[in-house]
């Protein structure tokens, strides 16, 4: 099943957005069945949750593999902080540049201006929210196609770099270094990556290197 996180602060639009999907998901072939659980809401209310803690949340689930989807209104309105959909793909692109986001807006020149948003993934509320329209079905089945390229890649990096750590735990050279190295830093696009290969060696390194002044030291003074 995929799940699609929803950032949205009226409960009217997250009703939409959920209804547009199941019914145009009726007409859309090879995709896993839709539910209501088939969404993760992230709810804007009076106490939270200013932007960069709503941010995190969103992160951490992508960390995990609980969405794979986001889709974000223009503008955030939490009555404590004030953003837009494009302050959300900027801080989330910045580093996970592969995760598949819509913005949904009534305002598609704004967010168009933003260098991080791609003008084919922000939608235009009228139009998505229009089943009646071929159009809507047209973009629900983007949506869809974004979200299985980025499962399908994401899994497919982490089952290549499974393989190559396990021969470096065999074996370490250089060259499967390597590879586990350029292996992270594309997955680093689909998910954060606590620590890294290159962190775990270099780390390795520096302990050798204290461990040896360490000894240096206490042979001198001997």
């Amino acid at each position: 099943m995929y799940k699609i996180g929803i950032l949205e602060d009226r409960q009217k639009e997250i009703d939409n957005v959920i209804l547009v999907i199941m019914e145009n998901g009726r007409f859309i072939d090879n995709i896993p069945e839709i539910t209501e659980e088939s969404f993760v809401i992230y709810k804007v209310d009076d106490h939270v949750k200013v932007k960069n803690q709503i941010i995190r949340a969103i992160e951490n689930d992508i960390n995990e593999n609980v969405i794979q989807g986001l889709i974000v209104d223009y503008k955030i309105d939490t009555k404590k902080d004030i953003f837009t959909g494009a302050d959300v793909v900027r801080q989330i692109k910045d580093t996970l540049t592969e995760f598949p986001i819509v913005i949904l807006t009534a305002a598609v020149d704004m967010s168009r201006t933003s260098v991080y948003v791609d003008p084919d993934k922000t939608y235009n509320k009228e139009v998505f929210f229009n089943v009646d329209k071929p159009e809507s079905l047209e973009l629900t089945k983007n949506i869809f196609r974004n979200m299985e390229r980025y499962v399908q890649l994401r899994e497919k990096l982490e089952v290549e770099l499974d393989q190559e750590l396990n021969n470096l735990g065999n074996e370490f050279s250089d060259l499967t270094l390597s590879k586990v190295i350029k292996i992270e830093n594309e997955l680093s696009k689909y998910k954060k990556l606590e620590m890294t290969q290159i962190d775990k060696t270099l780390d390795i390194s520096v302990l050798k290197e204290t461990m040896e002044t360490l000894r240096n030291i206490e042979e001198s003074i001997d």
